[in-house]
């Protein structure tokens, strides 16, 4: 099939379904594109239905199916490709290419962050104007971005320090000073509706002494600040690449993603000195929702964010036992738990292949099935209420947890964010599953909320890599002061591997079933 390979190039995963997809899927392969082949004989609605919305590109010649399968298989496409992902067809000697229209994902519950720092994948050092206590250092550090934060406020200063984060004191002519820094992104987020509107030129005029040619500025603000105020301020100040977006799930705020033009700006004089008091931002305020989790991700030995997001909820809920039990922990040092037992809690690990990543870490070898959880629990002393349960088996992870009838106060459970927001999925119970790197493995996150709700959990936050989901018990949820619920679809991430867009190969040979 004649089509052009770059017009791919920002897509997660693409189905090629054409004569000859192997040589397709490497082409593809060749320009970093994932993709997997489909020999359009097997292309029928039957075979397709169950992987709904797991590619954002196909690729299909309809020259090679049947005139009177056509209306079936593009039908069955329209249900694979995602909203606002791309069809290249070739029809009739024909190649069209269209979009499907996209949805707009709901808003979030809480404060945004993810998506504002997904921005910055690719930047090797961010600059941030106005720090605060680092929370949106945490956000870039997740991301593989080398960042500085720039804040007035010493006490915050401190605090972000004592978090591991580079920041430096000051504010516009120290911004103004980072291009020696070889400093290719510039944040000004949190603190940018606090600049005068006479100010702006300035701000603008140090962000852009700060980078490179073709380095990346972004600008969050309310969208009215941003229309009225921004936009012409960097038009007038001669910026390329002037342009405006709406944010996935943000409703408030949007983004303004610059590239200063290559001709260094002209010099005005000297960069003013500007207050820009963060005591009192929305990303450092105490937390007073477990909806507003997204703000708190930070790692430290989890693989993820999973360290900050359970260091906020128990902060807020409390403990009792201080006990966990967690189960597919890998090495026992990166994983979900290791910041609690290096803080005294006690707990179980159990895996079932990998040995200790450290002389202080004891893992119990285990192959655990439904049918032996319960009493491998007891064999090993866990409570019947625990404070943590977190749950990673890259397989049966809904008939375990369905099976386990200990009732702890939070738990950490692994869903697959390669599945539809909106389809309860899990594989069907096989003890001796063994995951091949496929997404033929675990559940949806529907499929687990919904088991969770049987068992009095609620969901409260999954992590912006799309890659857990934290439920909290509904009597210490309701404890805390909280009694909304938030649907799953709001909360829902998909996968966002490694925070750069990676996700499992599609397994289009095995069907999941639906619970």
């Amino acid at each position: 099939m004649d089509f052009e390979p770059a017009l791919l190039a920002d897509s997660r995963m693409v189905l090629c379904l054409t004569a000859m997809p192997a040589v397709d899927v490497r082409a593809l392969a060749d320009l970093g594109i994932p993709a997997v082949g489909l020999e359009p004989a097997r292309a029928t609605s039957a075979t397709l239905a169950p992987h709904r919305h797991k590619f954002d590109a196909v690729v299909a010649d309809l020259d090679t199916i049947a005139r009177g399968a056509r209306a079936d298989v593009l039908g069955a496409l329209d249900e694979v490709l995602a909203p606002g992902g791309r069809l290249v067809l070739q029809r009739d000697g024909a190649t069209t290419t269209e979009r499907k229209a996209p949805l707009p994902p709901p808003a979030a519950p809480g404060l945004v962050v993810g998506p504002y720092a997904d921005l910055f994948v690719g930047c090797s050092r961010v600059v941030e104007l106005g720090a605060g206590r680092g929370r949106f250092l945490d956000a870039l550090a997740l991301r593989g971005a080398q960042a500085l934060g720039i804040e007035q406020d010493p006490d915050a200063a401190a605090a972000a320090r004592g978090a591991g984060h580079e920041v430096q004191s000051g504010g516009l002519p120290e911004l103004a000073a980072c291009r020696r820094r070889e400093t290719d992104g510039v944040f000004v987020g949190n603190v940018l509706e606090r600049v005068p509107r006479t100010v702006l030129p300035a701000l603008l005029s140090a962000c852009r002494a700060a980078l490179p040619p073709h380095g990346r500025c972004v600008l969050r603000a309310a969208r009215e600040v941003i229309e009225r105020d921004v936009l012409p301020a960097a038009i007038a100040t001669d910026w390329a690449g002037v342009k405006s977006s709406r944010v996935p799930r943000d409703p408030r705020d949007a983004a303004v993603l610059l590239r200063p033009a290559a001709t260094p700006p002209t010099a005005t004089g000297g960069v003013p000195e500007l207050p820009l008091p963060t005591a009192d931002l929305a990303i450092d305020a105490p937390l007073t929702s477990l909806f507003d989790l997204e703000r708190c991700e930070r790692r430290v030995t989890s693989q993820t964010g999973e360290d900050g997001v359970l260091a906020a909820i128990f902060a807020h809920i409390g403990t009792t036992n201080r006990f966990y039990a967690e189960f597919g922990c890998g090495d026992g040092v990166q994983c979900n738990t290791r910041q609690l037992a290096l803080a005294g809690w006690q707990g179980v690990l159990m895996d079932g292949a990998e040995r200790p990543g450290a002389p202080d870490v004891t893992i119990h070898a285990h192959w655990i099935t439904a049918d032996n959880i319960e009493a491998l629990l007891d064999a090993h002393g866990v409570p019947a209420e625990p404070d943590l349960l977190s749950i990673d088996l890259d397989g049966n992870d809904y008939w375990v947890f369905r099976a386990i009838a200990r009732r702890p106060r939070v738990l950490v459970l692994e869903y697959n964010g390669n599945l539809a927001a909106d389809r309860a999925l899990t594989i069907p119970y096989d003890p001796d599953h063994r995951w091949d790197g496929s997404d033929y493995y675990g559940a949806s996150l529907l499929a687990l909320t919904q088991l969770a709700r049987t068992k009095g959990y609620t969901l409260v936050c999954c992590s912006t890599s799309g890659v857990n989901a934290f439920f909290v018990r509904d009597d210490v949820l309701h404890a805390s002061g909280e009694r909304r619920t938030v649907a799953p679809a709001a909360l829902f991430r998909p996968a966002n591997y490694f925070y750069r867009g990676g996700r499992s190969r599609p397994d289009l040979d095995r069907a999941m079933v639906t619970v």
